[in-house]
C-alpha cells in the first residue's frame, strides 16, 4: 500500500515542481487532474517525472465533459469519448488508472432535487452499460477504469460500496474496479471498517479525506482500524490525499504523509507479529 495526492494539492508553479514537492514530502505518486487535451500536452513532462523515480502516477482524475449517465444523450456521448481519451493516456503513461464518477449534481434523495429523469433502475443499467465498454477499452490500452462511490446527495446512482460492487459484478470485467473514498463512506456506509473488510476485493483505488472532508489526522474518522483492515486484505492499490481544506499545504502535507505511513506500517508490523506463532 503507497500514499499519493492531487498534484493540484501541491505547492509549486508547474506539474515538475509539484511533483517535486510531493516527492520531498512523503508521497510517493501524484493523481493528475486535467482534462484529456491538457495530460496529452503534459505527457513528455508527466514521463520524464517518472523516470527520475522519485515518484509515479497513481491515477488521473476524468475531468471531461458531461457525465456518463446525463439526461443528455449528446453529453453522455462527449463523457464517453472524454474519458476513452484519458484510459488511452493512462496506458502510454502506465501502471495508472482512471476514476470516473457517473454523475455530479444530481439526487434522489429528497423531492424536487435535480434528477437524471430516469428511474434508479433505469441510471444502474445505462452505467453498467457505458462501464462495460469503457473497461474493455481500459482492457485494451492496459490500464484500468475504477468507479467511484460517492453519496446520495451528489450522485443517483452507487451510493454504497455495497452497491457499486453489484454495478462491478455485473460489468464483470477485471479491468473495471471501485474507487472508494473515505469521506463520501462517511456519509453513507454504517460501519466503515466493515464495508472495507466486505468489500475490498473489489477496490482499485482509495481517495481519502477526513470526517469534514479535511486532511486524514484532522478530523474523527479512526485511520489506525480503516487503515488495519486494508493491510489485513492484501490491499496493494494507492491511498490519495483528497481533501478541501484552507491550511498551507507546503505545511501540512509532509505531516499527512507521515502519519499515513506511520499507521500504514504499524498496521503492517502489527498484522505480522499476530500471524506469528508463539
Amino acid at each position: 500500500m503507497k500514499i499519493s495526492c492531487f498534484n493540484n494539492f501541491a505547492s509549486g508553479a508547474n506539474l515538475t515542481q509539484q511533483t517535486a514537492f510531493l516527492a520531498d514530502a512523503g508521497f510517493d505518486a501524484f493523481e493528475m487532474v486535467g482534462m484529456s487535451t491538457e495530460i496529452a500536452e503534459l505527457l513528455p513532462e508527466i514521463k520524464s517525472i517518472i523516470s527520475n523515480g522519485r515518484i509515479s502516477v497513481s491515477a488521473i482524475c476524468a475531468s471531461h465533459r458531461g457525465w456518463l449517465i446525463v439526461p443528455e444523450i449528446e453529453m453522455q456521448r462527449v463523457a464517453f469519448e472524454d474519458i476513452t481519451k484519458l484510459l488511452d493516456l493512462a496506458g502510454d503513461i502506465g501502471n495508472c488508472g482512471v476514476f470516473v464518477i457517473p454523475i455530479l449534481g444530481c439526487t434522489n434523495a429528497y423531492p424536487g432535487a435535480p434528477s437524471t429523469g430516469r428511474t434508479p433502475d433505469d441510471d444502474r443499467n445505462l452505467l453498467i452499460d457505458q462501464l462495460s465498454l469503457l473497461a474493455n477499452r481500459a482492457k485494451e490500452v492496459g490500464t484500468m477504469i475504477w468507479l467511484e462511490v460517492i453519496n446520495r446527495y451528489e450522485s443517483t446512482v452507487a451510493n454504497t460500496l455495497a452497491e457499486g460492487a453489484a454495478i462491478i459484478k455485473a460489468v464483470n470485467n477485471s479491468a473495471c474496479l471501485l474507487t472508494a473514498d473515505f469521506f463520501h463512506m462517511n456519509i453513507e456506509e454504517t460501519d466503515l471498517t466493515a464495508a472495507l473488510d466486505q468489500y475490498c476485493k473489489f477496490l482499485g483505488h482509495i481517495h481519502i479525506g477526513d470526517s469534514i472532508r479535511t486532511y486524514p489526522g484532522f478530523g474523527h474518522l479512526d485511520y489506525s482500524s480503516l487503515i488495519r483492515v486494508l493491510v489485513a486484505n492484501k490491499y496493494s492499490g494507492y491511498l490519495t490525499v483528497d481533501s478541501k481544506n484552507k491550511i498551507d499545504p507546503d505545511k501540512v502535507l509532509p505531516h499527512v504523509a507521515a502519519f499515513l505511513k506511520s499507521n500504514i506500517g504499524l498496521a503492517q508490523q502489527r498484522a505480522l507479529l499476530e500471524n506469528e506463532d508463539y
